[in-house]
């Protein structure tokens, strides 16, 4: 369907002539349609996403148009293995939004911190999700709730000698991973990611739930 052409993943020169010819004739959409067609093909052509979103963040106006791409960017980084500069991407995007607009680009960057074990961003990060908290106390009588943030402060308390709070932050991770009520948070982050997969693994071995008869050889957490 025409409507679908900045959706589709193909990327040869036809394909990129084609989006060019039509992104062309997209005046007031052209950001989105960057957007999407970054989205579309940065799994087979990673570099040239990287470009789209380039192009996007340059035209860019608004904070709620630039946080997107970058927390995309990152996560396209991450993918690949580049972790500086997916820090990088993910740092300039809290930067540019802040808690208002970069709180998913805040939870995945403080799990990034976490799942890599990057100790020079531990305090950063926690400050962060304590930042969160703070904020969704004011408002809404009760810490951030949402998976990656959980899980990331799981992660490095754990990792920094605070295992009891690591245990509970665990705990309450692996909880909403197996619910299917919408997780409420600062603003609504959605339902978290199903078990099993390594990440489930480390907070169970976390939160004292591992259990060796069954699944066998703890990693490590």
């Amino acid at each position: 369907m025409a409507s679908e052409w900045y959706q589709r993943p193909e990327w040869d020169e036809k394909a990129q002539a084609d989006f060019r010819l039509r992104l062309s004739r997209a005046r007031d959409q052209r950001l989105f349609y960057l957007g999407q067609k970054a989205g579309a093909i940065a799994s087979d052509h990673p570099e040239d996403a990287l470009a789209l979103y380039d192009e996007k963040i340059a035209a860019a106006e608004y904070e709620d148009e630039i946080v997107p791409a970058l927390h995309a960017q990152a996560m396209i980084h991450f993918r690949t293995g580049d972790y500086e500069a997916m820090f990088e991407r993910f740092e300039r995007a809290i930067e540019t939004g802040g808690e208002f607009t970069a709180i998913a680009a805040i939870t995945d960057y403080c799990s990034a911190v976490g799942l890599l074990r990057d100790e020079s961003r531990y305090a950063r990060a926690l400050d962060w999700l304590d930042r969160l908290d703070r904020r969704a106390l004011a408002q809404l009588g009760h810490p951030f709730i949402g998976f990656a943030a959980s899980a990331a402060r799981a992660f490095i308390c754990w990792q920094t000698g605070e295992r009891a709070k690591a245990a509970d932050a665990a705990r309450e991770a692996l909880e909403m991973s197996v619910s299917d009520d919408v997780v409420p948070g600062l603003p609504c982050i959605g339902s978290a990611p199903r078990p099993p997969s390594p990440i489930h693994d480390r907070l169970l071995v976390i939160a004292g739930m591992w259990d060796e008869a069954e699944l066998g050889p703890a990693p490590e957490a």
